[in-house]
């Protein structure tokens, strides 16, 4: 599977710092040529590039949701 950009929600709080909510993501299955919306429940991890240039990824934070444990 090929996995698209997320949607997110952000906020800024009254402190300056934001929040982000994420609301979605777009997965395209080429197996049967759709795009499919699972939950954010589904996903089993993310990550972050914090100097992302729009073109090159780069991962500097990554983090897994397993249970509770998200670290092991």
């Amino acid at each position: 599977m090929v996995v698209g950009e997320p949607g997110i929600k952000i906020a800024k709080a009254k402190d300056g710092r934001f929040t982000f909510e994420l609301e979605g993501l777009g997965v395209y299955d080429p197996t049967i040529g759709e795009i499919r919306a699972p939950s954010p429940d589904d996903i089993d991890f993310w990550f972050i590039d914090t100097n992302y240039n729009g073109e090159a990824f780069f991962t500097r934070h990554a983090y897994f949701n397993d249970a509770d444990e998200p670290y092991d």
